[in-house]
This record gives C-alpha cells, structure tokens and sequence, in this order.
C-alpha cells in the first residue's frame, strides 16, 4: 500500500529537454520506494543541455546560494530525499560552488533527519541507473534489478 507521503528527488540541474525519461525513471523508484507523490528539485537552478554545461554557467556563487531557499522548501515538504545529481562535479570555479553546495544539503538533511536514499553506492542519476544495475545484476530484470540497487543512507553523503 502507498504512503501519503512525498519522495524528493535531487538532480544536478534543470535540463533543456522535457526530460521525461528522467522523471519516468524517478516516478518508477518512488513507486518502488512506496511513496505516492514524487518531486524533482535541483542543486544548481540554471538548465543546460548536458550537467556539464554546469561548469559554463555555474560560475558565480550566488546563484548556487540564492537557490538554497528552494531546495530548502523542498525539504520541508519532503518525507525523503533520494540524491540522484550524478557522481561528477562540474570543472572549474562551478566546481567549487557544487561541493559548497553539497555540505549545505548534507547538513540539512543530518539537521532535518530526513530518510535518504541512492541508487548504488553513489548518487547517480536516474539515466546512469540501467548501466549500474546491469553490471550489479546481469541476470535481473531492470526494475528488479532497481529495486535491490537503491539503498538507505540516512545523514546525506
């Protein structure tokens, strides 16, 4: 039975398409999960073409920090948090602003206590998922598979 309740999930960036694959692939994990509704919010609020972009745009602090308002409703709404913004961070000065931004939300969720999950054993993102679980279980169906891939990691990463 489905719980009232939300998964958020956290992306690196908004994408420049309509990046339906990516919320199919959430809405199956937060199925998986048990939760009835889903959320997808970002660390980074500007969209480019691929996360690497990130590095182009994401070069001012402010815009990291400026966004930290509504990554933080987010969390107050959210029941549990699955971290899928990708095991890369972007080069250069966006770099830097990535990992800041990271402390801050393993920080808020420690503080909120907020159950947190991932696929693996680090936060990848939904369109990296099927090559992880086929090489973890070949022999699996890819939901089967997601299902025994996605783990707890209470206190962020």
């Amino acid at each position: 039975m489905l719980q009232p309740s939300q998964l958020l999930a956290i992306l690196s960036n908004p994408s420049e398409t309509s990046g339906s694959r990516t919320l199919k692939r959430v809405r199956k994990i937060s199925l998986i999960l048990g939760f009835e509704t889903f959320q997808v919010e970002n660390l980074f609020p500007l969209a480019t073409r691929s996360s690497g972009g990130i590095a182009l745009v994401g070069t001012l602090g402010e815009t990291w920090k400026g966004h930290r308002f509504n990554l933080d409703a987010c969390l107050s709404r959210a029941d549990a948090v699955l971290l899928a913004h990708g095991l890369g961070k972007p080069r250069g000065p966006a770099g830097l602003h990535y990992e800041e931004q990271l402390v801050w939300l393993n920080e808020r969720l420690a503080h909120k206590q907020i159950p947190t999950f991932m696929v693996g054993d680090g936060p990848r993102h939904p369109s990296r998922w099927q090559r992880h679980t086929h090489r973890a279980y070949p022999e699996l169906t890819f939901d089967v598979a997601l299902a025994r891939s996605v783990r707890r990691i209470d206190g962020g990463m």
